[in-house]
């Protein structure tokens, strides 16, 4: 059997991250309406359910 090797103590790597992760990317265009996008990506039809639920959760 293969023996593992202790985790560093502070449960870290070794070697501190040295740059900032990129940020993080701008919202849709129009507020970013989830049931708009659901609709585009989702193909979500008028009336079907997922419309319909996300219409009345989110208000969209």
């Amino acid at each position: 059997p293969q023996q593992r090797s202790d985790p560093p103590a502070s449960g870290l790597a070794s070697e501190p991250r040295k740059e900032a992760p990129a940020p993080a990317p701008a919202p849709a265009k129009g507020g970013g309406n989830v049931c708009a996008m659901g609709r585009d990506y989702g193909r979500w039809q008028q009336g079907d359910d997922a419309n319909r639920i996300c219409g009345q959760v989110y208000g969209h």
